[in-house]
């Protein structure tokens, strides 16, 4: 799900869709505050079944001094209200005059303003636009458990209404809960009299969701409504994207492009819909948008993107690389980034579990979850696809759904990045067990009496020694490519703001990639018999070689149907999405080799030749 936020996300730049598009991942500017802070769960108490079942029965949840040990964010903040204040000191003109400053203090420090938000809810500043408030800066912190809890128990304070539904539905969507977001979404799509903008937001959840059907069919009303949205045509073309419907989706970008024909993200889905042998026309557009685009935009490098794709389809490798450079110099203006940082957490991952056992097993509870990590462009999605031609696996595509659960159990609520607030304190009490069955709660299938579910959010391999713990029984595959082709197919991917931002400069990917590699070899030499390495040149070489050896590790029967996955019919969203409708090929196996001396920076950090 993380690929598919950011599939759509881009929308939101285009001039006619700001006012119809809700940012599905609020920017988290989480880093620049010093202290983080737990959560108190009996603030926000759920009530309804979707959110009390997400966060219901875990004991850190019911007491929070068994949590962190935190302050409560509404203590201790120095706030301007008065401790002497009484709930009768507030009128409803003051509550208002209150919340619009909270608004105001919401866009610079989101985590003051929660406790504002507190402190003020505590001397009797309570009602719907408070709880509005709450729920929304929870999802600026990255809570979203939290933020669809507090929804949630305004709805069945203050009873029902859109924004309260809405906010409820955009929590669980940040938390990755999908049982709890579907049922809503087909609730809310069912009612008649929504706006066009509401409309729209559900039906791209739905879309998100995997409800295909139901968001093409809203979609469609959509445009027969308003006689073409740019949203909606980019969305009903990633939907057949997913669903390899390739020449349809085509049909959608090119209708999109000629109600926006400068956008830089439009030019850019075009050029990946297909491989291109004639570089011209998406070359020519690009041209012709530069000049209406700011150059230190977002849209800006999606187009040199875009150029720099269709330009290695054509074999002008010198051109695409100064093309791949200039978008990466753009978002690297945009996402700046710091390897030592990078460097300290995954020293910090590797510290926390220096004097710290890992548990043993635990009886088998089917479907067990196997994850699948390693950096993006490893060939995670065509193992992933291959072995979901198995009847007893289940492929659930990259959740987020475990560093959620984390999160939830110790009651995080913002501050400091969770990495560091989290790995920093390893003599703190935690809740493991719990964090693994809010995990299986969440993300296993429901109905699939299989061995194993798929999880391939790459990013896991980070927490993957909390993961072994908490899941005594998981496995792991890491999926390991050549260093060059591994550091240059991330840099040539252009990854939303938010997400892999080392990947923006070859030397910092290099380096980031060297860090990787280190933390996954103390994982493999605490795990060895947890762990898989699978390497992507023996996928593809010998897939059924090394597809036994896969099978052998998770104790699976022999299926032929898993060296054909061009024939899996699943819907797939990742950044090979092109790629994985074709048979497995081997042109990829040294393909940076193809461009020569300008890979160098590269060379040098890895000590490759």
């Amino acid at each position: 799900m993380v690929m598919a936020w950011a599939a759509v996300r881009w929308a939101a730049t285009w001039p006619s869709c700001r006012n119809w598009l809700v940012s599905p991942r609020p920017i988290r500017p989480m880093a620049r505050h010093p202290t983080a802070v737990s959560f108190d769960s009996r603030r926000c108490r759920a009530t309804s079944r979707g959110t009390s079942t997400a966060i219901s029965g875990l004991p850190s949840l019911q007491n929070s001094k068994s949590t962190a040990g935190l302050a409560l964010p509404c203590r201790g903040w120095g706030s301007a209200y008065s401790d002497a204040m009484t709930p009768s000191a507030i009128g409803p003109a003051r509550l208002r005059r209150s919340l619009a400053r909270i608004t105001n203090m919401r866009m610079h420090d989101p985590l003051a303003a929660l406790a504002e938000l507190h402190r003020l809810h505590d001397a009797g500043g309570e009602g719907v636009e408070t709880a509005l408030l709450e729920s929304s800066l929870l999802l600026d912190l990255g809570c979203g458990t939290f933020a669809a809890a507090v929804a949630d128990r305004a709805i069945c304070r203050y009873g029902a209404s859109i924004d309260l539904e809405l906010l409820r539905l955009r929590g669980h969507m940040a938390a990755f809960a999908s049982k709890q977001a579907i049922p809503i979404v087909k609730d809310l799509l069912g009612r008649p009299g929504l706006s066009p903008h509401v409309r729209h937001e559900l039906a791209k959840a739905a879309h998100e969701l995997g409800l295909f059907a139901l968001a093409e069919a809203e979609y469609a009303r959509l445009l027969g409504q308003n006689g073409g949205e740019v949203a909606t045509y980019v969305n009903m073309g990633h939907i057949n994207q997913k669903l390899g419907r390739m020449d349809a989706a085509e049909a959608c970008f090119r209708g999109a492009l000629a109600l926006q024909p400068y956008s830089g993200h439009g030019i850019r889905l075009l050029a990946y819909v297909r491989k291109h042998r004639d570089a011209d026309d998406i070359v020519s557009r690009v041209k012709a948008a530069l000049p209406h685009l700011p150059l230190d935009s977002e849209d800006a490098a999606a187009a040199y993107f875009a150029m720099g794709k269709v330009l290695e389809d054509s074999e002008d490798y010198p051109q695409a690389f100064e093309a791949f450079s200039a978008g990466n110099r753009i978002m690297r203006s945009l996402a700046p980034y710091t390897h030592a940082a990078s460097e300290a957490a995954f020293a910090l991952t590797r510290r926390y579990f220096d004097h710290r056992p890992l548990a043993i097993s635990t009886p088998v509870r089917n479907p067990e979850p196997l994850f699948i990590v390693g950096l993006p462009r490893t060939g995670s999605t065509l193992l992933d696809r291959m072995l979901g031609c198995h009847p007893d696996v289940a492929t659930m595509g990259e959740l987020g759904n475990f560093k959620e659960a984390m999160k939830v159990v110790t009651g995080y609520a913002g501050g400091a990045g969770f990495h560091a607030h989290f790995y920093a304190q390893p003599d703190r009490p935690v809740d493991i067990h719990a964090i693994g069955d809010l995990y299986r709660a969440n993300a296993a299938p429901d109905g699939f009496a299989g061995k194993w579910f798929t999880d391939k959010y790459h990013m896991n391999f980070l927490d993957l020694g909390l993961i072994a713990e908490a899941l005594p029984n998981a496995k792991f595959i890491h999926t390991v490519r050549d260093p060059l082709d591994t550091v240059f197919a991330n840099f040539k991917q252009m990854f939303s703001l938010g997400f892999h931002h080392f990947s923006y400069d070859l030397e910092e990917c290099a380096r980031y990639y060297l860090c990787y590699r280190k933390l996954m070899d103390d994982w493999c030499e605490r795990l060895p018999d947890r762990i898989l390495n699978v390497h992507y040149a023996d996928l593809v070489r010998d897939p059924a070689g090394t597809l036994r050896q896969v099978k052998a590790f998770l104790g699976l029967s022999w299926q032929d149907a898993c060296l054909a996955p061009e024939r899996n019919a699943t819907p797939v969203d990742t950044a090979s999405l092109a790629q994985v409708r074709q048979p497995i090929y081997t042109t990829a196996l040294g393909h940076a080799q193809r461009y020569g001396a300008a890979l160098d920076p590269a060379r040098t950090v890895l000590g490759c030749p």
